[in-house]
Formats: C-alpha cells, sequence, structure tokens
C-alpha cells in the first residue's frame, strides 16, 4: 500500500552563557536564550567605573572588543574586567591655617574613597614644599579617617600634608 511519509527539521540551539570578573557587563548581539547553529553571536564588554577591559576567556580568548563567537555547540564565554582607578583622597585638616608647635600634638584627617574600597593609607610629611621630599609619618593604617601624631622638629615654615590611600588592586591615590 502506498503511505505518506512526513519529516520535520528544526536546527540544533545553543545557549550562550557569559560570566563576568571585576565590575562590568556584556553586551550580546543579536540578545537570545538560545542561537541557532551556526549563528555568529558578537559580544562586546562594556567596563564599569573605574574598571578596564582584560580580555575573555573560555569558549572565546584574547582581547578583542567586541568579538564574535560562532554557536556550533553551548558556549561559555567569561570577560574580565580590573580596578585600574586610584582612591579619591582629600585633607581636610591640617588645612593650610594651622600653626603647630614641634613636640605638640595634632590630628590630621581625610576622606578616602573608592570604587571597590580602600585598604590602607600612608600619611607623609614635606618640610620643603609640595614637590617634597617626603617624610613618612605611618604606612598601613587604617581608612577611619584620622591619626593622631605628635609633631616632630626641625621647625618649617611651610609644611605640607599627604596622605596616600591604596586600594586592593594596589592603586594608590593622594
Amino acid at each position: 500500500a502506498s503511505h505518506t511519509i512526513a519529516a520535520s527539521f528544526t536546527a540544533n540551539t545553543y545557549a550562550l552563557t557569559v560570566n563576568v570578573t571585576g565590575s562590568g557587563s556584556v553586551n550580546r548581539h543579536p540578545d537570545a536564550p538560545t542561537y541557532a547553529h551556526g549563528t555568529p553571536v558578537e559580544l562586546t564588554a562594556v567596563p564599569g567605573t573605574g574598571f578596564a577591559f582584560t580580555g575573555w576567556a573560555g569558549d572565546l580568548t584574547g582581547t578583542a572588543n567586541p568579538d564574535t563567537v560562532l554557536m556550533d555547540a553551548a558556549k561559555t564565554v567569561t570577560a574580565s574586567f580590573a580596578d585600574v582607578a586610584g582612591p579619591a583622597v582629600q585633607v581636610t585638616s591640617p588645612n593650610g591655617t594651622e600653626i603647630v608647635s614641634p613636640y605638640a600634638p595634632a590630628t590630621i584627617t581625610w576622606e578616602a574613597t573608592d570604587n571597590v574600597g580602600v585598604t590602607s593609607v600612608d600619611i607623609e610629611l614635606s618640610r620643603s614644599g609640595p614637590a617634597g621630599p617626603w617624610e613618612t609619618l605611618a604606612t598601613g593604617e587604617a581608612n577611619d579617617g584620622s591619626f593622631e601624631w605628635t609633631v616632630t622638629g626641625p621647625p618649617a615654615t611651610d609644611a605640607f600634608v599627604r596622605v596616600v590611600a591604596h586600594d586592593g588592586a594596589g592603586n594608590p591615590g593622594s
């Protein structure tokens, strides 16, 4: 006897998993939950504030941005971003109007912020102007905004205080 046979075919579809390390995002073009076999997908890494794109890993490697992955199987891609911004620091006291005497107590205050976090601060003094040389008063201090100091000699008419803040990526800001 005669028979009629019907066949249906569909293209294989695959998922594209995108992960991010650091702060940033990845735009896909086209943006879809799954992709038909052979579909090229353009990926664009978008760094967060204070971060830079450092490269792709997984089923896409290198540093080209944007770059394209060909969907011929399920794929996983990771975009990596590194913290490149140093902390912002403002010395709030002394502010240029103080007169302090050698061997008297003084308080140095500051505000330090960072896109990820300030891990420590160093406090320095120049007795010869803003270009230095700089004398270390303290290193590795907590970012609590205050440092108690007994003023040392010799006296100077124009001394400068500098606070250098460090973040977890090793970026300084002063």
